[in-house]
């Protein structure tokens, strides 16, 4: 009877031990991909293919654009390169320009426009 008391108190004071020594972990989220907060299925029930965050329009970044007359151009958006008809997020792309992308969702159109500098600026001079 003493053992297993003395074993008991053994492993009791090494749980209030170990509770007292251990470190508290902290987690940081790291944001990658899709919103998981985001919808998979829009209000009129289609499946949004990819899924992956851009659940606002403020999200969706217009990087550069490759176009090409014969129509197949291509759209760099959140470090993506994506043809017309590909998905960001709930966003489908519907027309690529020479200097503008068109986007639909639940059947709104939104165009984004790619900053070009003037003239002389962003040309290798300080």
């Amino acid at each position: 009877m003493k053992v297993r008391r003395g074993i008991l108190l053994a492993l009791l004071g090494l749980l209030v031990l170990s509770y007292t020594y251990a470190e508290e972990e902290t987690f940081i989220y790291q944001r990658s991909g899709r919103d998981p907060f985001w919808p998979w299925v829009t209000k009129d029930g289609k499946f949004i293919q990819g899924g992956g965050g851009s659940g606002s329009l403020e999200e969706v970044v217009l990087e550069g654009i490759i176009w090409d007359p014969r129509g197949d151009s291509l759209a760099m958006m959140n470090g993506k390169i994506l043809r017309r008809g590909g998905r960001i997020g709930r966003f489908v792309i519907v027309a690529i320009g020479k200097e503008e992308v068109t986007l639909e969702a639940e059947g709104e159109r939104y165009t984004l426009r790619l900053l070009v500098p003037e003239s002389g600026e962003g040309e290798g001079t300080p």
